[in-house]
């Protein structure tokens, strides 16, 4: 046999030894025990909860911050945002030109979390909203809900929505 024709069937050998070893069904023996399995996906949980965690402190900086393109980077292009005054705004260019007025005021927020949950394709958090507006001496205080979507690369918001609870001045 030919030197060419050699190395030629040692990497057909080789490849084809790497295809059989992805592409077919691990036998009885090599396959996880239910533990193990159970192990692997609450691992996978807890990575998925400490991305969604640093996601939501990151939206909350860039909010905190008034930056308006690095917020906007955690809305889905097809984001609902529905205000406490059940005005809604449909995507992400609706929802940027609110947070752009938003902005352009004086005001304080905080936003504590009442609920968070998240799996590794959705998450949802529940925060006791508040903006107090000084010079109009005037407070703000609602419940929103944001309902986030894990896209491969992002957490992202598919939905906000607030609703209203005690307001004072104005």
């Amino acid at each position: 046999m030919k030197k060419s024709t050699k190395r030629r069937s040692a990497i057909f050998a080789t490849t084809a030894a790497l295809v059989a070893t992805l592409f077919v069904a691990p036998s009885a023996a090599s396959a996880p025990t239910p533990q193990q399995a159970a192990t692997s996906s609450g691992v996978l949980q807890q990575l998925c909860q400490r991305a969604f965690d640093r996601a939501v402190t990151d939206y909350n900086t860039a909010f905190a911050n008034r930056d308006l393109a690095a917020l906007m980077e955690f809305y889905r292009d097809d984001a609902v945002k529905v205000d406490p005054d059940g005005k809604i705004q449909y995507g992400k260019t609706e929802i940027s030109a609110l947070f752009g007025q938003l902005f352009e005021l004086n005001f304080t927020e905080s936003f504590p979390h009442l609920y968070k949950k998240a799996d590794c394709r959705t998450a949802v958090l529940l925060t006791n909203s508040k903006l107090v507006f000084p010079e109009w001496e005037y407070e703000e205080r609602f419940f929103t809900t944001l309902t986030y979507t894990f896209d491969g690369l992002k957490w992202r918001v598919l939905s906000s929505t607030s609703t209203n609870l005690v307001t004072s001045g104005g």
